[in-house]
């Protein structure tokens, strides 16, 4: 009996090495450890904190799939294992959208500050460029109507010719307020009646000069603004007569236009133009400096344009 225990013995022994040999050959170094550990010295096997499998030796040939996550509900398992990178996958997302978000944000601010510093500059340049004149629309100083007529007949030779018309319509009507301008400035010292009633309107004062006007808040009028000498009129004739050549020369005229749509009979008693004129050439500069010394005259009713923070320019 005893002889044949020991050949049954050795055959376990021999049968238990050979499934260890084959399944070194299939497994991992690290793998291939917990077999030997747990075939030779046949008790439990920690692995990680975990117990992973205990008492016969066979049971170590399962433990070679548990630590490789083939099942169970230790530390190691498939779903376990999937979870986590579900988990980080989702937390990786997240991050990415927080940045996303972030970037846009911080992009936005940045196109505001953008838009913003961009809008201070042009208020800059129409202070140093622009001018806003103050067209009646009734009385004898009106321009209103033949300003729409300029504008129509601009627009009937541009559809008649239209590379023939090079003249920009802003400066064919500027050049047309200049004439309407210099014709009846002309006309207020040819006879005594039309000179008493320039001095009535205050287009002239009663030494016969034109002088500057200001508006007063108080009495909501316009008055002669006292600060500012008059001009004369033969002055006033000549710096119009030159302004009606520089105006109408390239990069002069950069705008001028109503405030809103232009009509035979506008809403209001005032029309705002807003005029622009380039510094980039000699004559330009030159039509900038006429026009800022006719400013405040009430025969032209012209003003700069406002800062940005709503106060005028003053020269």
């Amino acid at each position: 009996m005893e002889n044949t225990g020991h050949a049954e013995d050795r055959a376990e022994k021999k049968a238990a090495e050979a499934r260890r040999e084959y399944k070194e050959q299939q497994l991992p170094s690290s793998f291939s450890f917990v077999m030997r550990a747990s075939l030779d010295e046949g008790h439990a096997f920690e692995y990680g904190g975990g117990r992973l499998f205990s008492g016969k030796p066979e049971r170590a040939l399962k433990c070679t799939e548990f630590v490789r996550g083939g099942y169970g509900s230790g530390w190691g398992n498939k779903r376990q294992n999937e979870w986590w990178k579900k988990a980080k996958n989702d937390f990786e997302e997240e991050n990415k959208r927080e940045k996303d978000v972030e970037e846009i944000r911080n992009l936005c601010v940045s196109l505001s500050r953008l838009v913003l510093r961009h809008d201070d500059q042009q208020a800059i340049d129409r202070t140093e460029k622009g001018f806003i004149l103050f067209c009646q629309t009734n009385g004898m100083l009106l321009v209103i109507p033949d300003m729409v007529r300029c504008i129509e007949a601009w627009t009937k030779m541009k559809e008649d010719n239209p590379t023939g018309l090079t003249l920009p319509r802003r400066a064919a009507m500027l050049k047309q307020l200049l004439d309407l301008w210099h014709i009846r400035l002309e006309v207020v010292a040819e006879t005594e009646e039309s000179l008493s009633q320039a001095k009535n309107m205050l287009i002239l004062n009663q030494a016969g000069q034109v002088p500057y006007w200001q508006y007063n808040r108080q009495t909501e009028q316009l008055e002669i603004k006292p600060d500012r000498e008059p001009m004369e009129l033969k002055t006033v004739l000549e710096i119009i007569k030159e302004l009606q050549d520089l105006v109408l020369l390239p990069i002069t005229t950069l705008r001028f236009h109503a405030a809103r749509k232009l009509t035979s009979q506008p809403e209001g008693d005032i029309v705002p133009m807003m005029l622009e004129i380039g510094v980039r050439t000699r004559e330009a500069d030159r039509a900038w400096e006429l026009l800022a010394r006719l400013w405040g005259l009430q025969s032209g009713g012209n003003e700069p344009a406002p800062r940005a923070n709503g106060k005028q320019q003053t020269h």
